[in-house]
């Protein structure tokens, strides 16, 4: 049988006769993607067959690339493959510091495709010094991809060991900081529960000063386990009573989710916390590295209470911050209509700004930016085209109520007053209103007409009537 076809259907006795007879096919490449046979073996997913050849290699040759430059190491961490990586770092732990490229070492790989068991155990072993800032793009690239899919403990452990890596910056150009506020659902403001699920959500308790996996694995012990000492160290009394009807619809109820939902914010606080304190002691040059400005911009958009709320209380100058097109914090604020963040802007006593923020490509001030069409992600969750343009006029009025009477009447590049920048980029939202009026109002009267139908036959077809069995009056 050909060796490559015995390594891909998994017959280890085929393969281990024609290594016998040509000991030397153990380290070569035989396909024309380069790949050795551990490659071979190890993306066809035998494990028993990758045990084998690691056995027979050398350390030197568990270290050959295939021609994208991936080791046997490398794919079986972009596979998932947890066994596999294992025998292999057994064998040769130098392994766990080679990569494809700059900043793609194997814990990459395996965070990449959210293969979060195996990229914890592949982080255990990846020696420190080589996440460094000074000594490339690899620790900044494992923190941010940590950032994107959802192993906060990963990212929260090495900025612990390394706070410069929070305005260092990855592989493609982004630093840590950026990439946390790219992920709202880390925060409290990102998600929006009804009434139960936020009853439950405030009933567990997370703790913090344990080691990076502790957090964890009580997530896998709830997970496993819904016995009643579990549910004391982690349901808090408030729900403490329904724990055993809590541990039988967890998974029906979302439970979990919840729980994870809160341990995500937990981390994501503590990890705000850290980079918030290494951007205090950071000079000008490494803030504009990690793009501080667009970050808080970013929150601002993303409606990001927390993350703006903290960096202002720990340095006012961030009120000001802007980008390159002048876009700040005040037009940011009301252009994607997040009224807390406004609020706490406005509350600052720096009204100044709403005369003084005007954008310079047309000349529009604040008003006018509320007079523009919101984005699509702030009305969504409003039913109604009628309803929105509501919200809509109600947010113009506000931010009309507090603006200096100059605003009022300033004209924009186009000749627009903002009341009238307002009519104009609302028209069809008005007419789509005005139907969704009509059709509410004609399906009302339709569903009124037959009420009052039925009604009115019930009142002349009373049982008990002429006839005593069908109920009719009239024979």
């Amino acid at each position: 049988m050909d060796f490559c076809k015995a390594l891909q259907i998994g017959d280890w006795n085929a393969a281990k006769e024609f290594l016998d007879r040509h000991p030397l096919a153990i380290s070569a490449k035989i396909t024309v993607l380069g790949k050795t046979a551990l490659n071979v073996a190890g993306e066809a997913g035998h494990v028993h067959i990758v045990e084998e050849l690691v056995k027979q290699m050398s350390e030197e040759n568990l270290e050959i690339k295939d021609i994208y430059g991936y080791t046997a190491l490398a794919r079986a961490a972009y596979n998932g493959n947890y066994r596999m990586a294992e025998c292999m770092l057994e064998k040769n732990e130098n392994l766990i510091s080679i990569g494809a490229d700059e900043g793609v070492i194997p814990v990459v790989l395996a965070l990449f495709n959210g293969h979060l068991k195996l990229a914890r155990y592949l982080y255990s072993l990846t020696p420190p010094e080589i996440l460094l800032p000074e000594n490339g793009t690899m620790g900044a690239t494992v923190v941010c991809e940590a950032i994107d899919n959802k192993a906060l403990d990963i990212a929260l452990d090495l900025v612990n060991r390394c706070p410069r890596l929070v305005v260092a910056k990855d592989r493609y150009g982004d630093s840590p900081f950026y990439a946390l506020v790219c992920t709202p659902d880390y925060f409290v403001s990102g998600n929006r529960l009804v009434f139960w699920k936020r009853w439950i959500y405030s009933g567990f308790h997370i703790q913090s000063g344990g080691p990076m996996n502790d957090i964890h694995l009580n997530i896998q012990k709830l997970a496993r386990n819904g016995s009643r000492s579990d549910c004391k160290e982690i349901i808090g009394s408030g729900i403490y009573s329904l724990s055993k009807l809590v541990s039988n619809l967890r998974t029906l109820m979302g439970i979990e989710h919840l729980y994870e939902m809160k341990l995500a914010h937990f981390l994501s606080r503590e990890l705000l916390s850290r980079m918030k304190d290494q951007i205090l002691i950071s000079n000008d040059q490494q803030r504009t590295t990690c793009d501080v400005d667009g970050a808080i911009l970013r929150a601002i958009k993303e409606g990001i209470f927390e993350f703006f709320f903290e960096m202002v209380k720990a340095d006012p100058q961030y009120l000001w911050s802007s980008d390159e097109k002048s876009a700040n914090t005040f037009s940011v604020a009301v252009q994607y209509r997040h009224a807390k963040i406004f609020s706490l802007i406005y509350g600052l006593d720096i009204k100044s700004a709403l005369t003084s923020s005007v954008d310079p490509s047309n000349e529009n001030n604040l008003l006018h930016m509320a007079g523009m069409l919101a984005p699509s992600t702030s009305i969504n969750d409003i039913p109604g085209a009628a309803l929105q343009m509501q919200r809509e006029l109600q947010w113009f009025k506000e931010v009309e109520r507090i603006s200096p009477p100059k605003v009022h009447a300033a004209l924009n590049k186009d000749g627009l007053t903002p009341r009238e920048l307002f009519t104009k980029n609302h028209k069809d939202m008005r007419k789509d209103g005005e139907q969704w009026m009509k059709d509410t109002a004609t399906s009302c009267t339709v569903v009124g007409a037959l009420i009052v139908t039925i009604m009115f036959a019930a009142v002349f077809a009373v049982p008990g009537g002429n006839h005593q069995n069908n109920g009719f009056q009239f024979s």
